[in-house]
């Protein structure tokens, strides 16, 4: 966090507040959010994980075990590590369909033995803390455009928690394409080869 803010800092960018995510667990909304959810028929179990469901209809995925990203892949993906946390949002024909997202984790639908919440399980907790507790009316989230697949489904449960229409706002904006002797940089921080905000300053 340290080295975050002094970045900011040559970007002549100051936040009034830093959230902490884990305080959504500690306090207990994350909890009471997802019972909420879970009243209205929202949260459905399937392949061991507990899904959010915006119908409340079964999870269209297929059955059985899914270790591989592609059983449950939505294109553009969600976080690079939760590629496979959701199923297609529309049909062969190109119609929208109800949101449904992985919001705690198991092995049997994401390749990891934790059971855990997903980012997007602290997404529903945090839409509310926002909106609801600390009165930011508009919201406005600004996302990159890995995070488009994001959108339908916090404006769901946004919807379902019954924070006002139009209180959640989400900016989508695209990358930049990086050139290094005229050739594309491919940038990835698994691969070790990430570029810093500060390494462009430093050019």
């Amino acid at each position: 966090m340290t080295n975050i803010k002094a970045t900011l800092a040559r970007l002549n960018i100051k936040y009034d507040n830093f959230f902490s995510e884990e305080s959504l667990y500690t306090s207990g909304m994350a909890d009471e959010m997802l019972d909420v959810l879970r009243q209205q028929g929202k949260i459905i179990e399937h392949d061991g994980a507990q899904w959010f469901s915006e119908d409340g209809s079964p999870i269209r995925a297929g059955q059985g075990h899914k270790q591989s990203s592609a059983d449950y892949a939505l294109e553009p993906t969600h976080r690079p590590d939760e590629d496979n946390e959701a199923v297609p949002d529309a049909d062969e024909k190109g119609r929208k369909l109800p949101v449904q997202a992985v919001v705690i984790r198991s092995a049997r639908v994401i390749a990891d033995p934790d059971e855990r919440p997903t980012y997007f399980a602290s997404d529903i907790p945090y839409a509310w803390n926002k909106v609801m507790l600390r009165g930011f009316n508009p919201a406005v989230y600004v996302w990159g455009e890995d995070h488009q697949a994001d959108v339908p489904r916090v404006l769901a449960v946004a919807r379902l928690l019954g924070i006002p229409d139009g209180a959640v706002r989400i900016i989508i904006y695209r990358f930049i394409t990086l050139l290094r002797d005229g050739q594309e940089v491919r940038m990835g921080k698994r691969k070790g080869n990430a570029i810093w905000i500060d390494d462009v300053l430093d050019e």
